[in-house]
């Protein structure tokens, strides 16, 4: 039976995807309502996150729920510049191997719900937003105001990207909202969708 203690001992060895996967589980067993899933997002699935956005646009990418990096690799090898992305996540333990794989990235301590102020601070234009947290764990209204607040700090149009395990939107929208399937990736574990949520023009 695989417990956290039997993995925390895994947490010493050096940065791949054995401790990665170790302690992607090691959070999952901890914080179960946290943790989208118990395995980290295939590189299907994480490819297909990072193709909604666009490497040519102006501004930093958020990215909330981070984990231990599936996403944030496939940003970077999509062409977009680490120092580009900040990253929010409340694992400390995701925290420190974040900072170590990705140096050039801001990796924030902290709350996505929270993330307002941690933002605004950065008094850089927002490009897109990118959400790997569970939000069909949340209450409908902790959802629809994180998405609102995420718009906030986008140009419309600009993307706010949720995977997400379940067929329907997360959250419903709102009339200002435009809401799209970015495609079901089948081949991760288990099966996820994107969906990209944007504001509409004025």
């Amino acid at each position: 039976m695989v417990t956290r203690a039997g993995l925390a001992g895994i947490r010493a060895t050096p940065t791949g995807p054995l401790r990665r996967g170790a302690l992607f589980l090691a959070g999952a067993l901890a914080s179960p309502r946290e943790v989208a899933s118990i395995f980290p997002s295939s590189r299907s699935l994480a490819r297909r996150i990072a193709a909604q956005v666009d490497p040519n646009s102006d501004g930093a990418i958020v990215e909330f729920g981070p984990g231990t990096g599936a996403v944030t690799a496939a940003l970077i090898e999509r062409g977009i510049a680490a120092q580009r992305l900040i990253l929010i996540e409340r694992d400390v333990q995701f925290v420190a191997l974040l900072r170590e794989r990705f140096p050039g990235a801001s990796v924030v301590l902290g709350s996505a719900l929270d993330a307002n102020g941690t933002v605004m601070r950065m008094e850089r234009p927002i490009a897109a937003v990118v959400s790997g947290l569970p939000l069909l764990n949340f209450d409908p209204e902790a959802r629809e105001a994180l998405i609102t607040q995420s718009l906030l700090w986008l140009k419309p149009g600009a993307p706010f990207v949720q995977v997400s395990f379940g067929w329907q939107p997360p959250a419903s929208g709102r009339a200002g909202w435009v809401t799209r399937r970015a495609g079901v990736v089948w081949h991760n574990m288990p099966p996820a969708t994107v969906w990209v949520y944007s504001a509409k023009s004025t």
